[in-house]
């Protein structure tokens, strides 16, 4: 007995409609009897993570020199002293 190409594709969609499904069904079951929605923020958050594309949100890189000040730098030469 072996299957057919389209009985395989068959049986794989309806495996993967049950559990869009079922995962439905545990969504209103839970989201009726709890109804907290920064959890299920973090939820859906989490299960969405890495599916779009990050490189366009990416800030560009950005180059920052530090130089460090020598003892007598930090004064202003305009200011003076009374």
């Amino acid at each position: 007995m072996s299957l057919e190409l389209a009985e395989i594709q068959l049986v794989a969609m309806s495996l993967v409609g049950l559990f869009i499904f079922g995962m439905y069904r545990l969504y209103r079951w839970t989201k009726t009897r709890s109804p907290n929605s920064q959890v299920w923020g973090t939820i859906f958050e989490s299960l969405s993570h890495y599916t779009q594309p990050q490189e366009p949100l990416k800030e560009p890189k950005q180059e920052i020199h530090k130089q460090k000040r020598q003892s007598g730098d930090d004064k202003d030469k305009n200011e003076q002293h009374y």
